[in-house]
């Protein structure tokens, strides 16, 4: 299945690419019958808005990266419910992964934009 992109809708209008961006990112110095008509097209096509170049335009992924020491236990799954449901009516999406209770490996897992924008260790021991 092919994507539809703004320079399919540019092209489509015979309109320039950077119309096309500004009439969908809501710009005020775009008319409204262009505006109106970026729109139709993105819809009749198809279009969709590429989450790539979205996160590349503002330098953020809404991404959250959430590392646990394992997931089968009461606590680590209610942590991890707890936070999704926060941050998900914050439109903000979580990656979860499990280190296996090695802090070695917690240290390592690269973070989901390429940067820690904050942290939060607590390394509890297994209790058998």
């Amino acid at each position: 299945m092919k994507y539809i992109t703004i320079k399919d809708i540019a092209r489509h209008l015979s309109i320039s690419v950077s119309t096309v961006s500004r009439a969908l990112g809501d710009d005020k110095n775009i008319r409204k019958e262009t505006k109106e008509k970026v729109i139709e097209a993105a819809k009749r096509l198809g279009y969709r808005p590429n989450p790539v170049a979205i996160n590349l335009k503002y330098g953020h992924t809404n991404t959250v990266g959430v590392i646990v020491p394992e997931m089968v236990t009461p606590f680590a799954s209610r942590v991890i419910n707890g936070i999704q449901e926060v941050l998900h009516t914050k439109n903000i999406k979580v990656i979860i992964a499990e280190s296996g209770g090695d802090p070695e490996k917690e240290k390592r897992e690269p973070t989901t934009d390429g940067r820690l924008h904050g942290g939060w260790h607590h390394h509890l021991p297994l209790q058998l």
